[in-house]
């Protein structure tokens, strides 16, 4: 049986990327827009950063698909060791990416609650079912990393 934790994973962000929206949207329609921009330029950075670097974006096994897919069109990086500047940009986008939301939810424990048990069911679908099967040993969710 193929992996689908990957693409569930996928669908899952993408309904707690659009409560954010939806959230920061209502606080302000500009803020939002921003929002929208910094999802496009955080997923731009994540994807050449990191998945660019995977071996799995390379040779189409990437569980994530679209996302790997994605990567794959991107400009040729080898796979290896990643930089200090891969990781402190990669994370930093993905934080941001998480706490802006929670800036506009003070107060609104209805959007809040679910929006944290959403990210907290993707980070754990990708680490304990998606990053089980991953052979890219310099990645930090990869359980077979190589030990620095």
């Amino acid at each position: 049986m193929k992996n689908k934790y990957g693409i569930i994973s996928m669908v899952v962000l993408m309904i707690a990327l659009v409560i954010g929206i939806f959230t920061i949207t209502t606080y302000s329609m500009m803020y939002g827009g921003l929002y929208v921009l910094l999802l496009f330029l955080s997923g731009y950075v994540v994807l050449m950063r990191y998945c660019r670097k995977c071996p799995h974006s390379m040779n189409g096994s990437c569980h994530h698909k679209i996302p790997g897919q994605l990567a794959k069109k991107l400009p040729y990086k080898k796979t290896g060791k990643y930089t200090l500047y891969e990781y402190v940009s990669t994370i930093g986008s993905m934080l941001m990416v998480f706490v802006l939301p929670l800036t506009s939810m003070d107060g609104r424990y209805y959007l809040l609650i679910p929006y944290l048990i959403i990210w907290g069911t993707v980070i754990l679908m990708i680490k304990t079912k998606v990053c089980k099967f991953c052979y890219n040993r310099w990645c930090l969710s990869c359980p077979n990393k190589v030990k620095m």
